[in-house]
């Protein structure tokens, strides 16, 4: 069984992979919490008490992290940005040897991607449409009915969605 995260100060999306299928997904809400040294705490904690992770954690063989943003994209990220990341995605590291005794393998996500098979348009949104890929082909993702503003009613992908999906698509590669 493989243990795969997407790792942002915001949300942690996490897929457990059996035998190539995707068998749970979940995600960790950080949103609210502000301090990095909480963030870290908050998701100990929740590995601490999932019940999905304690029932499987000892059947994890491998645990599988999207590599963290190490170059600046024009109006994506600033020094600031990469380095907290950095240091998150560190501490989250070191939980998973802390709590599992496993080494995290760091896997690039366009090389998960091409792995699976992903082709993105350069013209779309990147997260939408890994969160389609994924939804067709691996896992259902979850969905939410927006309740305000110009697209009231319509459907779109849950918050939490690409970073489930991110999680899916580095643990099949």
């Amino acid at each position: 069984m493989i243990l795969a995260l997407d790792i942002s100060t915001t949300t942690i999306g996490v897929a457990l992979i059996n035998n190539g299928k995707v068998s749970s997904i979940n995600y960790i809400s950080l949103k609210k919490t502000k301090d990095l040294i909480d963030k870290i705490q908050e998701t100990s904690d929740w590995f601490d008490n999932d019940p999905t992770f304690q029932k499987v954690k000892y059947k994890i063989k491998e645990v599988r992290i999207e590599q963290f943003l190490q170059t600046f994209r024009k109006g994506m990220s600033s020094a600031a940005t990469i380095t907290k990341l950095a240091g998150f995605n560190t501490a989250v590291q070191y939980l998973m040897y802390v709590k599992l005794s496993l080494r995290p393998n760091m896997i690039a996500s366009n090389v998960a991607r091409k792995s699976i098979g992903i082709k993105l348009d350069k013209q779309k949104d990147t997260k939408e449409q890994i969160c389609e890929f994924v939804h067709q082909h691996y896992y259902p993702l979850p969905r939410k009915i927006l309740k305000g503003g110009p697209r009231k009613g319509q459907e779109t992908w849950a918050d939490h969605a690409n970073d489930i999906a991110d999680a899916i698509v580095i643990g099949l590669s």
